[in-house]
């Protein structure tokens, strides 16, 4: 379920029409994108509230 959620959140896909490769290849792409976004809010609220920015 984790899987299905990420890759259509983030990428917008229908992973029931995909192979098992490209579904592998589409959760790698879609979980590296959600720990991006992840990493820049939270460096974003570090900032906004004073925190120091990792470099």
């Amino acid at each position: 379920m984790k899987m299905v959620a990420l890759i259509r959140a983030n990428l917008g896909m229908d992973p029931k029409e995909l192979d098992t490769e490209s579904f592998a290849e589409a959760y790698c792409q879609a979980e590296w994108l959600e720990r991006f976004r992840l990493r820049n809010q939270a460096e974003m609220i570090a900032a906004m509230f004073g925190g120091k920015k990792k470099g």
